[in-house]
Formats: C-alpha cells, structure tokens, sequence
C-alpha cells in the first residue's frame, strides 16, 4: 500500500465521520420536534485496485458514506392515523354537542319541564278560581315564559346548525390545502430521490400532512410509492396521486343538508371519519332531530290546548284559541289573550264560577300527548338523551386520545430520537474521527521525513 493510498483512506475516514457527527447533530437538534425521525448514517468499505510488479493487486479504499437510513414505522404510522381519525370525529362533536345540552338544559326555573309544570298549575289554580283576573294574569305570564323559552331554544339550534356549516367550510378548505402539501412533497421526494439525495425530513414532513388528513377527513388509506409518492383516498376516490390533488367543494343539499363534492366533476364525495365526519353528524343528524322534538312538543301543545280552550268563553265572552304558531319557532300568544287575560277561557260561556275549561287543560299535564309520552316527560328525554350524546363523545375521545397516546410512545421508542443514543454515537464518532486524523498526521509526517532523506 503506498503512502499516498493510505492519506485517501485516512481522508475518507475523516469525510465519513465528519458526516456521521453532522447527522447525529440533526437528531439532537430534532428530539422534540414532532413527527421527527431518526437518521443514522450507513457506512460501507471502499475496494481499489493497484497494479504491482507482481500484476494488479486489491488495495483497501477506505470508507464511503452509502446513504442515511431513516428509521422507520410505517404500522405504527397507520395506526396513528386511524386512533386520529376516530379521535377527530369524536373531539369534533363534543363542543357543538355540549352547546346543545347547554340549550336545552337550563338551570331548574328555566327548564322546559318546570315551565310546563308551572303552565300546567296555572290552569289548575285558574279552574279554582274561574271569575278572578288575577289567575289569568298569572297564566298568560307562564304561558308566555314557556312559548319565549321554546322559541329561543330553537332559535339558538338553527344558529348553531349555520355555525356548524362555517366550520364544515373551514375544515373543507383546511383539508384541501393538506392535500395539496402532500401533492407538493411527493413531487420533492420523487425529484430527490432521482437524483439520489436523501429526503427523510421531506418524508417526516408528509407524514406529518398525512396525519392532519386522518384527522381532518378520516384519510387513512395511503401507498407510499418510491416513484409516484404517497397515493392518499378519501371514500374510495383519490385525494393525492402522486404530485396531483382533487379538492373538495362543500355546499347544500334540496334539504339544506351538507353535500361534499369533489370539485373537478361534481360528484358526491364521501366522508366517513375525521372532524368533518363529527361535525356534519351533529349538523344533520342530531341537531335537526332536537329541532323536531322542540316542533313536536310546540305542535302538541298548540293543537290540544287549543282544542279545549275552543269550547270555553272568556271573561267577556271572547271565544277563540290561546296559543298560536305550528312548531317551536313561532308558537306564541293568539292575539286576543296577548291583549287581554280576561280572554282566557276557564269554563263554558255563561256559567258563572265555571272551571271546567281550566281544570281540563290542567288535565292535560298527565295526558300522553306525543309518542305515549306527556309533554313534560317528553322535555325531560331530550335532556336525558343529549346528557348521554355528550357523555359519549367525550367517552369515546378519551379511549381514542389514549390509544393514540400509546401508539405515539411506541413510534418514538423505535423511530424517535434517544439523546443517551446519540451521546454515545457521538463520542464514537468522534473517537473515529481523531483516530482518522491521527493516521493522516502520521502519514504527513512520513512523507515529510521521505522527502527530506531524499532531497
């Protein structure tokens, strides 16, 4: 081996350590950042040829740095994708879940059962004194609270079903540019790939965007080609192929109902999990199922209060209805009452110290008027049934969270960063690297010593 063979493989020493410190360096620098992979550099011995007198002979040729290998867990990076996606349909639907049960359940003077209970004695203490104004005063004051209460009930699910829709949009839109950031890094990492650089923080970063996908849409079926890059689909139809995406456009259905669809064609796009999953649940489906049993219990009231009350007489003899509207959102007052409580009727016209109409719409407290329910239970089982919506939602982001947590621990043990580790790679690095340096110091002085016996 002559001596200018052994500077080149003291010199290769020295670039391959040199390069090994600079990627342990990058690890330490990246141990809290997330997403973030390990690198480790990957060594292979260089072989040469020198002909001799003897002819040509095999001659060591140092080391080469082959490349840098990512550690990678690419299960455990679907499995972390798919806890996400359940996780995001379930954290999505907690807050305009709990806005709901906020609605209505309302502390006990203004809950819908105790008003309707306080609707309900109003007549009964109006039946006992049919020839008083007082009673009336009292009852059109009840009636009032309980029709304001319905109204504003409904009132705040239909602005929360309009904010639910801005926050669809938002999501809409959030995906559409993940989507398009995963297109982008395919496009970079097959580039680089081509030209044999190395692309882990590239591939960190999409794994990153992917993720954001799994939890935004339930986006977790993905391929991730060498050539073509990750190839993502969301309800079976391509969201990223390669260096192309397919935006997503949101509007309404006949029924006012969310419609996804994709934006280049028109047709209907399917969303099975994620936040968008969860917010569009609540939207319309369990939003609009409490907007109908508010209408229901407001129609119900309306048609049998009114029924009896049409038989009765008011104080002056006025006849008519006592409540008006057709559901929740414009159940009021008829006219005549708001005007006037001596036109609320207590018994039949020209019967002095009759209680008979009062006593009857009293009645109606117990009666099954909507679904073999009363009112006032119906009331109580929207309450029950939200009460256990919301409980569920957090139950089941609670166990997702916690799954996700655990894959995330498993992920990091193999493909985080250990500064324990990478200590003791850097002090072996290094220790190989002054060793390298040491050999081509020996090796200079040599050829120096050569030259002087020479010269």
């Amino acid at each position: 081996m002559s001596t200018f063979s052994g500077i080149n493989i003291a010199l290769s020493a020295l670039f391959a350590y040199q390069r090994g410190l600079d990627v342990t360096g990058q690890n330490v620098a990246n141990v809290n950042t997330p997403g973030y992979h390990r690198q480790s550099v990957v060594l292979g011995a260089r072989a040469g040829e020198v002909p001799g007198p003897m002819g040509t002979g095999l001659l060591c040729g140092g080391v080469d740095v082959l490349g840098l290998q990512r550690a990678e867990t690419g299960y455990l990076d679907l499995q972390i994708r798919l806890a996400a996606s359940t996780q995001g349909r379930w954290t999505a639907s907690q807050e305009p879940l709990g806005a709901v049960q906020s609605v209505l359940s309302q502390p006990l003077e203004d809950d819908l059962g105790a008003l309707l209970d306080k609707f309900w004695g109003s007549w009964q203490a109006l039946s006992a004194s049919p020839d008083q104004l007082a009673p009336r005063i009292e009852l059109r004051q009840a009636a009032h609270r309980l029709t304001t209460s319905l109204n504003t009930r409904y009132s705040h699910l239909v602005t929360l079903q309009a904010s639910l829709y801005a926050s669809i949009e938002n999501k809409v839109t959030e995906l559409n540019q993940l989507a398009a950031k995963v297109a982008e890094l395919n496009g970079r990492i097959a580039a680089s790939t081509a030209a044999g650089r190395e692309s882990g923080e590239l591939l960190d970063q999409r794994q990153q965007a992917l993720e954001g996908l799994a939890r935004i849409g339930g986006v977790v079926a993905y391929a991730p080609e060498a050539d073509s890059g990750a190839i993502v689909s969301l309800g079976g139809q391509p969201l990223v192929q390669g260096d192309m995406d397919f935006a997503l456009e949101v509007g309404r259905g006949p029924l006012g109902e969310v419609q996804l669809t994709w934006a280049a064609d028109g047709l209907p796009a399917q969303v099975t999990g994620g936040e968008l999953a969860g917010l569009i649940a609540v939207r319309d489906e369990q939003v609009p199922q409490y907007r109908q049993a508010l209408d229901d219990i407001a129609a119900a009231l309306v048609a049998s209060v009114n029924d009896l009350h049409d038989d009765g007489a008011g104080m002056r003899g006025q006849v008519g209805a006592f409540l008006s509207g057709t559901g929740a959102a414009d159940i009021r007052l008829a006219d005549a009452i708001a005007a006037d409580p001596a036109a609320i009727a207590a018994g039949a016209a020209g019967l002095p110290g009759d209680g008979g109409v009062a006593a009857a719409i009293a009645a109606l407290r117990d009666q099954a008027l909507l679904g073999g329910q009363t009112l006032g239970q119906a009331a109580s089982r929207l309450v029950t049934e939200i009460g256990s919506q919301v409980n569920e939602a957090e139950s089941q982001a609670a166990v997702a969270e916690a799954l996700r947590r655990q894959l995330t621990i498993q992920q990091q043990s193999i493909g985080g960063v250990s500064l324990d580790e990478e200590m003791a790679n850097m002090i072996e690095y290094q220790h190989a690297y002054n060793a390298s340096a040491r050999v081509l110091a020996t090796m200079d002085e040599m050829i120096a010593d050569l030259l002087e016996q020479v010269g």
